[in-house]
């Protein structure tokens, strides 16, 4: 099934995603492999999506498999961890999204910002603030 999320065909990779947010922690276990480097990017984004479903369904330690991508090398690695952080609304990460609202991408700068803006973050509006009068 795992392999099935690095398959070309979007429709299979969602589908196979899907049934491995079902099954609780066994689909958390192979998303939780997926997002290693090694694996590609599509199943690694996947695993984020699959992790964010997770979540939603009650799963508690999905949303500290993603803040470590907030410090991904892959830009887009980076915003889907920054997006679906902010989407489960998991607080713990705002002292990592922060940072991101300096990252060279404006992607990820923007998934950082929507995602502060779900979790409320009051301590980032200040740094936002200092952000634009240094500039």
């Amino acid at each position: 099934m795992s392999d099935l999320l690095d398959n070309p065909d979007k429709r299979i990779r969602q589908k196979a995603q899907f049934e491995l947010a079902t099954r609780g922690s066994d689909g958390l276990e192979i998303f939780k492999a997926k997002l290693s480097a090694n694996s590609g990017q599509l199943a690694r984004i996947h695993a984020i999506w699959g992790l964010a479903q997770l979540s939603r369904s009650g799963e508690s330690n999905a949303g500290k498999l993603l803040v470590p991508l907030l410090n991904d090398t892959d830009q887009e690695i980076r915003a889907q961890a920054a997006r679906w952080l902010g989407d489960i609304r998991y607080k713990e990460a705002e002292d990592k999204l922060i940072p991101l609202l300096q990252d060279l991408s404006v992607r990820v700068q923007f998934f950082a910002a929507e995602a502060l803006g779900r979790i409320k973050a009051e301590q980032a509006v200040q740094r936002c603030s200092l952000f634009i009068l240094l500039k």
